[in-house]
């Protein structure tokens, strides 16, 4: 799949035009970068633009020291209106930041493959979202069944028991507007 401003890999197209949830998993997604914002915005056209419904799309990424926390990221997400533009898309949006759950003795997941998961299957992405931009760049892909999707969608939800939570989360509404909350 070349990555970019087109979503070019057929199977990716027929996952973004029938599903109905979606779960973008990259530890460096980042919505301040132009390059992952430039792919999600082909991806949000592709799952929207055939659809009277709202569209449910949550994007999970690791926490860094370098990344502002989740409430002032919450904060540069409303003053930068960086999902402004999605408010005639009739899609939400939530956004997640996790980091390792230390339990003793006991090996735990990371935080690292990077997938689009979703309600009817997924892809595993080997390089993830981030647009480049030299266009004969390819990465790995491999298709998941939907048994393997809900297994790793487990891994990601609210009260996960493989990955610690970051909060708040992020919500951006259909109608443009940014709400946190605040989880125990």
């Amino acid at each position: 799949m070349k990555r970019g401003t087109k979503i070019a890999n057929s199977a990716a197209e027929a996952l973004l035009k029938s599903a109905k949830k979606f779960l973008f998993v990259d530890p460096y997604f980042d919505v301040e970068n132009a390059q992952y914002m430039e792919t999600l915005n082909a991806c949000v056209d592709e799952m929207t633009l055939p659809r009277k419904t709202t569209v449910y799309c949550e994007i999970h990424f690791n926490e860094f020291r370098l990344r502002p926390s989740m409430s002032q990221l919450s904060f540069l997400i409303k003053n930068n209106k960086i999902f402004e533009n999605y408010s005639t898309n009739n899609i939400s949006i939530k956004l997640f930041s996790w980091k390792k759950k230390v339990v003793s003795n006991q090996t735990t997941p990371h935080l690292h493959p990077r997938y689009l998961l979703t309600n009817i299957g997924g892809i595993q992405i080997d390089s993830g979202f981030k647009a480049v931009e030299n266009n004969d760049l390819t990465t790995d892909m491999a298709l998941v069944d939907l048994d393997f999707c809900q297994s790793k969608m487990e891994f990601y939800n609210e009260n996960s028991n493989v990955f610690k939570l970051n909060s708040p989360i992020i919500e951006v509404h259909p109608d443009g507007s940014v709400t946190q909350h605040i989880c125990k």
